[in-house]
């Protein structure tokens, strides 16, 4: 996502790049002008913040998933074990 957004904004750069000719004096030399969409880049930049804050918001809720389900399996051992020891001593 972030290779993909940078490549938009480069290349909504160079697509709003104006060429025109200015006079220096004279001469006439071509320049650059670039008329920058800052609305348009703050789009894209609104775009990046919002795919980051998911992702994050994602990796938080994989990590308390992996969590839980560790959490949850020790548990399960431990009533396992405790169920294994009250039957052997239940067997003595």
């Amino acid at each position: 996502m972030r290779v993909l957004t940078a490549v938009l904004v480069v290349a909504l750069l160079t697509s709003y790049a104006i060429y025109s000719r200015l006079s220096d004096n004279g001469s006439n030399h071509f320049r650059i002008n670039i008329i920058i969409p800052w609305g348009l880049i703050a789009v894209f930049i609104s775009f990046y913040l919002f795919s980051e804050f998911n992702r994050v918001k994602r990796a938080k809720r994989d990590y308390r998933r992996e969590y839980m389900n560790e959490r949850r399996q020790q548990i399960l051992d431990n009533v396992i074990k405790a169920k294994n020891k009250n039957s052997d001593n239940k067997n003595e």
